[in-house]
């Protein structure tokens, strides 16, 4: 058997991907279609990437 290993993706393609799930302009479905990812992947993208945004604005103290 031979060792199994994890695809591994760019922080860029991941900030796409992600952004794109925030516009909401594709449905998950389709954004999986068009990118070849699962869809667990892209929900954790775009997670991480809300969670972020916002770790930023309270770095800056913006009271949201």
């Amino acid at each position: 058997m031979g060792k199994v290993t994890r695809k591994r993706y760019a922080a860029e393609f991941k900030s796409r991907v992600a952004l794109e799930a925030i516009r909401g302009e594709l449905t998950l479905a389709e954004l999986v279609s068009k990118h070849g990812v699962h869809q667990t992947m892209i929900a954790q993208w775009k997670r991480q990437a809300i969670d972020a945004d916002f770790s930023h604005l309270r770095q800056f103290r913006v009271i949201l």
